[in-house]
């Protein structure tokens, strides 16, 4: 029997490697990214970096304590940023008070000092520890959340501590007025697709039906950019068609998570052309196998940086 198993063993072993070379010769990107021993050096990483004001952050979630590493382009920084199980209840409470709009009209003044002191707060323990290292001005963040830091909107930290007593939400020190910040995945994964130029495909599928605002949305982005634009209303298959021939794509819609199954997460498009009303979904899956090179993404719609939060993949949605 054991001669069997061994047998068995080695046959489906032997089968994996010839599905690992089908990848390679048949999906070089793919297996670039999943199986490629790639350069992961430091000196690799910093080639990724725009300028000297550029910053790049790892984040690593541990049992007990959270980490954090930064590098310039001549430095690297490290750091112990707290106990995990803290900041996962800090993280939880901000959250929940940036996802409740009603509670914000209701009680603004409330919402108001809980946004204050929990986004400064959270600047205070993830970003200024290392930010206080650096010996040069920095304008430009790339981040690399792990676990449930992937859920952070970083954007949204108040780098400066502001009092309550006046509410203005417009004027409050948030973190994007100060930095251009993007995320990725793994440090590997920081180099251009290609450049493709600013040129937009801007869609709003709904725009003269159920959500009309984003008509007005996809217009205003005309006056400022080119391209090509459906304000009034767009389907997968016009996605499909147009979507890896700009270098920014823009997508005003409905966007549902599917925390059970991630890779039916899915953003909803309007019914023209030959698919019928339930299939006009643009599922995660789809997406995956899409050959899209664009340098930047908008995805106006709900919900679309929500979750499950899987090890070593990050937040498995949209």
């Amino acid at each position: 029997k054991a001669s069997l198993y061994r047998n068995y063993e080695l046959e489906k072993l032997n089968e994996w490697d010839q599905l690992i070379g089908q990848f390679e010769t048949e999906y070089p990107n793919y297996y670039d990214q999943r199986y490629s021993l790639q350069d992961r050096s430091l000196a690799k990483a910093r080639t990724h970096l725009a300028d000297s004001s550029s910053m790049l952050i790892e984040f690593f979630t541990g049992p007990e304590t959270t980490y954090a590493m930064a590098i310039t382009e001549d430095q690297t920084y490290l750091s112990i940023l707290g106990s995990t199980s803290s900041l996962k209840n800090q993280l939880l409470d901000f959250i929940k008070t940036i996802n409740q709009p009603d509670a914000i009209v209701n009680d603004m003044a409330t919402a108001y000092a809980q946004l204050t002191h929990q986004g400064h707060v959270l600047y205070k323990q993830l970003l200024e520890p290392l930010m206080q290292q650096v010996d040069r001005p920095i304008n430009a963040l790339t981040l690399i959340p792990d676990g449930f830091l992937n859920l952070l909107p970083f954007e949204a930290f108040l780098s400066e501590k502001t009092s309550s007593n006046k509410v203005d939400f417009i004027n409050l020190p948030y973190l994007l007025k100060t930095y251009r910040i993007n995320y990725v995945l793994a440090a590997s994964l920081t180099g251009s697709p290609g450049y493709l130029g600013r040129n937009v495909l801007a869609m709003a599928p709904f725009g003269n039906s159920e959500l009309p605002n984003t008509q007005q949305e996809v217009n205003s982005i005309r006056q400022h950019l080119e391209g090509t634009y459906f304000p009034n209303s767009a389907s997968v298959e016009d996605f499909s068609t147009e979507a890896n021939n700009y270098g920014i794509l823009h997508l005003a819609t409905h966007g549902i998570p599917n925390e059970q199954n991630p890779q039916l997460s899915y953003l909803a498009f309007h019914q023209t052309g030959t698919r019928d009303s339930s299939d006009q979904k643009l599922y995660a899956y789809e997406l995956e196998n899409m050959d899209l090179r664009a340098q930047l993404v908008v995805l106006s719609a709900c919900e679309t940086g929500t979750g499950q939060v899987v090890t070593g993949e990050g937040v498995m949605s949209l």
